[in-house]
């Protein structure tokens, strides 16, 4: 099964379909942690934990091949 991540940034889910995954992931649906289920490395699953309107910001980076802290740093400090 793709991960939340990657079906965002192919078009096939949208960022406000997280929590759907998060159910699933509950529900048994995916083996791992929940940061593998969405396909978030550690640093981006304790970001979006801590502030989950980064979420667009995990995405962006994630799209653009850019390091979470290049793209958010700016952001995440305001």
């Amino acid at each position: 099964m793709r991960n939340f991540l990657d079906m965002v940034i192919s078009g096939i889910a949208h960022p406000e379909d997280i929590d759907d995954f998060v159910d699933l992931w509950h529900e048994g649906h995916n083996s791992g942690t929940l940061a593998e289920a969405l396909g978030m490395s550690d640093d981006e699953y304790a970001l979006w934990v801590q502030k989950s309107d980064a979420l667009s910001l995990i995405i962006e980076a994630r799209a653009a091949g850019m390091r979470l802290e290049k793209l958010a740093t700016p952001a995440i400090s305001a």
